[in-house]
């Protein structure tokens, strides 16, 4: 993952946070964030995917890109690779 794309999501995911002070996380080469307070717009949804960012518990494939903001659930966090 490149750094601006490291950056961006973490800024969408900001905005969406309704306190200053939530958990992050990492393992090894992958980062983790709780979810956020407010949920994400189905156009953040997709811009997070086109990132590489994703929902560890997600069905989401790329081989499917069509519809990507459907799957997506509110009430887990949002992780990445390094």
């Amino acid at each position: 993952m490149m750094l601006s794309a490291l950056i961006e999501g973490l800024a969408i995911l900001r905005a969406h946070y309704g306190r200053d002070g939530y958990h992050c996380s990492s393992e090894h080469d992958q980062i983790y964030m709780e979810p956020t307070d407010q949920p994400l717009s189905p156009t953040m949804v997709d811009r997070m995917r086109e990132l590489g960012w994703f929902q560890p518990n997600d069905d989401y494939s790329e081989e499917d890109p069509e519809n990507l903001a459907e799957i997506y659930y509110p009430s887990e966090g949002w992780s990445c690779f390094t």
